[in-house]
């Protein structure tokens, strides 16, 4: 998370393609209901969560209108 506060251009492989994106944190109402989808296919996240008190960063990636 830390990284992608800082620089927020990353590239991720997709299969054999890579794909430029720039990572957007979110928050809010818009983190509760990402953070829903996420736990309810990788319910870890959500356990993790109750261990910790420190909120886990959720980010979007959104395609770089750059590349």
């Amino acid at each position: 998370a830390h990284n992608l506060r800082s620089e927020a251009r990353a590239t991720v492989k997709v299969g054999r393609e890579e794909r430029s994106v720039i990572a957007r944190e979110v928050s809010g109402k818009e983190r509760e209901r990402l953070w829903a989808l996420v736990t309810k296919e990788f319910p870890l996240y959500e356990t993790y969560q109750r261990r910790t008190k420190r909120l886990i960063p959720l980010f979007v990636l959104e395609a770089d209108p750059a590349n």
